[in-house]
């Protein structure tokens, strides 16, 4: 995984840091994970709105992050009772990341580069979120 990576971005979100128990950090770690892919999402759909000639692919991105924030408040709400399920809906996000590569990956405009790098960003926080949700027993 990404030691570094996971210490710098989770130590600056004050949820996880004030976590007092497993349970509660992986909570606050799925949450800061919808925060991200939100943020991905609009902007896909601002993207969609300044390139007309790529509205359909930055608008099948959108789609692909706002299918992401729904699997994490999935995991979320499946944390306690079934840590495994909620494993596994962190796990499937990766599914929506393959689709905004495949949409944009080989374009060479400055949003879609943007937009292959946050999706890169969101895969390691993935696997954050995945490792969280193990943590907790799944």
């Amino acid at each position: 995984m990404y030691p570094a990576f996971c210490v710098k971005t989770l130590s600056a979100y004050p949820p996880v840091v004030s976590a007092s128990t497993t349970f509660q950090a992986a909570q606050a770690v799925l949450r800061f994970s919808i925060s991200q892919a939100q943020i991905s999402a609009s902007f896909a759909a601002k993207a969609a709105k300044e390139n007309p000639n790529l509205k359909k692919q930055f608008a099948g991105c959108q789609d692909a992050f706002v299918t992401i924030i729904e699997h994490f408040n999935n995991a979320i709400r499946d944390l306690q009772k079934s840590p495994d399920v909620s494993k596994y809906e962190a796990m499937i996000c990766t599914d929506n990341t393959a689709i905004v590569k495949n949409l944009v990956g080989k374009n060479g405009d400055m949003a879609s580069k943007n937009m292959v790098n946050m999706t890169l960003m969101m895969e390691k926080i993935i696997d954050i979120a995945v490792g969280a949700t193990i943590a907790v027993g799944g």
